[in-house]
């Protein structure tokens, strides 16, 4: 088992919204619908519930850099370890 697990997470519709405006083509799993990608995030939040001790669930729907300050925090808490 790792340490830490992090498990960025997003709203399935702002997921979506981001992978549309990508200017590269998407993949398969990308393409695959959005009740998919629901039972998906709802497998990753469902594993964060069951196992708190080992994963931090972050919030992705900020900005590249508040999303990072999180990872940040969270790899320095859970790890006892200072980043900078």
């Amino acid at each position: 088992m790792p340490d830490l697990t992090l498990i960025l997470d997003i709203s399935v519709d702002d997921g979506l919204t981001r992978i549309g405006r990508r200017s590269m083509i998407t993949d398969r799993f990308e393409s695959l619908n959005r009740q998919f990608h629901q039972r998906l995030r709802d497998g990753f939040l469902s594993i964060a519930q069951e196992n708190p001790e080992r994963c931090a669930v972050i919030d992705a729907s900020g900005d590249v850099e508040t999303v990072h300050r999180a990872i940040i925090a969270a790899v320095a808490t859970r790890l006892d370890v200072v980043l900078r």
